[in-house]
C-alpha cells in the first residue's frame, strides 16, 4: 500500500472566492442595517448569493474604534493574499479611523484607505486613544492638521465626521476646511477638551459665502465635560 503525502493545510490554500465571503460576513457583523427590518440571517442569504444588500448598511455606533481589532485592519495583515482580496471590496474601507496622539495614524495609511474606498460614502473618525487625553501634547493640531488636509478633498462624500481631541487648535476650519457642498453629511461633531483661547475660531461664519448646506445635519460642537 503506497500512501501519498499531504500537504499541510493552510487557510491560505482556500479559494479566494470563499475568503471574500468570509470578509464580507465578517464585514456585516460590524454594520446595522440602514431600516428597521435589519436581520442577519438576510444578510447571510446575501453574502451567500449577492452583493448588493451590504450597501445599505451603515457602521454600527457600539465598536471600539481604538480596538486593535477593528474591520478590516487586523484581517489585511495576515498576509498578502488576504491584504489583495480585502483591497478589491471598497466598502470595506469606508470606516476611516485616525488616531492623532503620540501614536498617530500615520498620513500614508489614511491616504491609502481614501483610495482604497474609490468614491463610496465614508465615515471619519478622528480621536485620541484611551487614556491619552491627559497628555501634554502640543503637538497634536500640527498632527491634526496634516491630517485634515489629506481629507478635506473627501469630506464632499462623507457621511459622519467626528473629531475627538484634546485642543481646539486641531479642529477643522468650519469655514476654510469645509468648502463647496457636503450634501452626504449627516453627523458633524467637532469636540475638544480644551479651548486654548481661540476666541475667534470661525468667526464671521453665517456671513461667509460658500459655507456647505447638508440636508438637517445633526451638527454638534463642543468641549468635554
Amino acid at each position: 500500500m503506497v500512501f501519498k503525502s499531504v500537504s499541510p493545510l493552510s487557510i491560505n490554500r482556500l479559494p479566494s472566492e470563499l475568503l471574500l465571503l468570509i470578509f464580507k460576513f465578517a464585514f456585516m457583523l460590524c454594520c446595522h442595517g440602514a431600516g428597521n427590518n435589519f436581520c442577519w440571517l438576510d444578510q447571510l442569504r446575501d453574502t451567500l448569493w449577492g452583493w448588493e444588500h451590504p450597501y445599505l448598511t451603515t457602521w454600527s455606533k457600539k465598536e471600539d474604534l481604538c480596538s486593535p481589532t477593528l474591520f478590516p485592519y487586523p484581517y489585511a495583515c495576515v498576509s498578502r493574499l488576504w491584504r489583495a482580496l480585502i483591497a478589491t471590496i471598497p466598502i470595506f474601507w469606508t470606516r476611516v479611523v485616525a488616531l492623532v496622539d503620540s501614536r498617530p495614524t500615520t498620513i500614508s495609511r489614511v491616504q491609502k484607505q481614501l483610495e482604497l474606498s474609490r468614491d463610496l460614502p465614508l465615515d471619519v473618525t478622528v480621536l485620541r486613544s484611551p487614556g491619552s487625553y491627559e497628555e501634554d501634547d502640543p503637538e497634536e493640531s500640527s498632527r491634526t492638521r496634516a491630517l485634515i488636509d489629506v481629507l478635506k478633498p473627501h469630506f464632499k462624500r462623507c457621511r459622519t465626521i467626528h473629531f475627538n481631541v484634546m485642543s481646539i487648535a486641531s479642529l477643522p476650519s468650519i469655514v476654510l476646511d469645509f468648502c463647496g457642498t457636503v450634501s452626504q453629511l449627516v453627523d458633524l461633531q467637532l469636540r475638544c477638551r480644551v479651548d486654548l483661547g481661540r476666541a475667534s475660531y470661525d468667526d464671521g461664519i453665517t456671513q461667509r459665502s460658500g459655507f456647505p448646506q447638508p440636508p438637517d445635519p445633526q451638527c454638534e460642537w463642543s468641549e468635554f465635560p
